[in-house]
Order: C-alpha cells, then structure tokens, then sequence
C-alpha cells in the first residue's frame, strides 16, 4: 500500500516542518479535545495522495479549488478561526469568472482599447490577488494548527502554485513549470490529513492516545 498510518512515503510530508510528524508520535493535541477531532473526521474519507496528484495534474491545478472548499468546511466545524470556506468559494471561483467575463465583454462591446478601463483592470485584479493571498495564509494557518506543521510552509507552496498562475497570464509561461512543486505540497497536506484522520478514528490506533478532559487540551 502506498499509504501506511505509522510512514509517511510521500516526499517533503515528514521531516521539513516544524516537528512534521509530532501527530504521529505525540499522543495529545494542545489545540482541540478528542471530541472535536473525532466529529470533524467522523465522515472524513481518505484520499490516496498519489490519486490526488493525479487530480492536480489532469485538471491542472483547478483541483484545488473543491479541495480546500472541502477541507475549509471541515476545519470550521473546530476552529473558531478558519476562514469563511463561502468566502473562499467566492473569492477563488466566482469573482475571477465573474471579473475575466465582465472585462471581456467590455472590451469588445463597449470601450476596446480604452486605457481608463486598463486601469480599472489593474486594480480590480491586484485587490482579487491580495484577496486570494489573504484568504489562502488564513487556510493555511487553520491547517497548521490542526495537523500541528507550520504555516508558513505550507503556505509557500500554494504562493508559488497561485504566483505560477498569475505570472502565466502575464506571458511568463516558463513560470508554470514551478507548478509541480505546487501539486507536490497539495498532495503532502492530503498525506498528512489522511495520517491524522488514521490516528483519531482507528479503534485500534485510540489505545495509543493519552486522552485527557478537553480542559487539558488532550485527545
């Protein structure tokens, strides 16, 4: 099997983080009880990182769109500040097709050519980017403190996927080769989850917890 609840295969999962694998071999979690834990991953299905790859790759990146929207509604069932997952839906769905088509039309129909409405362009795209930034550390910083990694790197890996993106737009193609190490760090969060949906929902796993009161901060 590729995925072993005591092994991370994947690369980068286990050792570059801030104690990457300390829900593995610490027996508490400092931030949410046992009850908590349990209630977001009673309905948790784990998915293979391999498959999850695969996704990234065929739709080239649009996967994650679905996924953080699925993963962010699981992290506010616990944490009070994990970000608003239907703000996200419209901050990294809507509004880019809604703006893309609006500025589109426009052109076309109305003012082609025009250097007032290049400027408006500029600035609705820079204020849906910083958007997009905010809304991606936020959903990063919420994964961290479930999974007990570190914010920052994840967060550099979904920047350079976003950033990739966005320079590719601009003509810089050569920018989305980067991208590989965007899908890599998506499917390292995955592997991640899947080790720590193992670990609070196996019966045979929960004899190895120290579970403690919610007031001890244990599970």
């Amino acid at each position: 099997m590729f995925f072993t609840p005591e092994r991370i295969y994947f690369p980068i999962c286990a050792h570059l983080f801030k104690e990457n694998s300390v829900i593995i071999k610490q027996m508490y979690h400092p931030n949410f009880s046992r009850e908590e834990l349990e209630k977001m991953f009673e309905d948790y299905k784990r998915v293979n990182v391999v498959a999850t790859f695969f996704y990234l790759i065929a739709t080239f990146g649009f996967y994650i769109i679905p996924w953080i929207f699925f993963h962010n509604r699981k992290f506010e069932q616990i944490d009070e500040q994990a970000p608003d997952s239907r703000r996200g839906a419209v901050i990294l769905f809507i509004l880019p097709i809604l703006s893309y088509t609006t500025f589109l039309a426009m052109e076309k129909i109305f003012f082609p050519n025009s250097f007032p409405l290049t400027i408006i362009k500029v600035l609705v795209w820079c204020l849906l980017i910083f958007l997009t930034l905010k809304y991606l550390y936020e959903f990063s910083r919420s994964f961290a403190k479930i999974t007990l990694t570190n914010t920052l790197a994840w967060y550099i890996f979904i920047y350079i996927g976003y950033s990739s993106y966005i320079l590719a737009l601009f003509g810089f193609y050569y920018a989305l080769y980067a991208v590989i190490i965007f899908f890599i760090g998506i499917a390292s969060m995955q592997e991640i989850l899947n080790v720590v949906c193992f670990r609070v929902t196996s019966k045979k796993q929960k004899e190895s917890f120290n579970y403690m009161p919610k007031e001890d901060n244990n599970f």
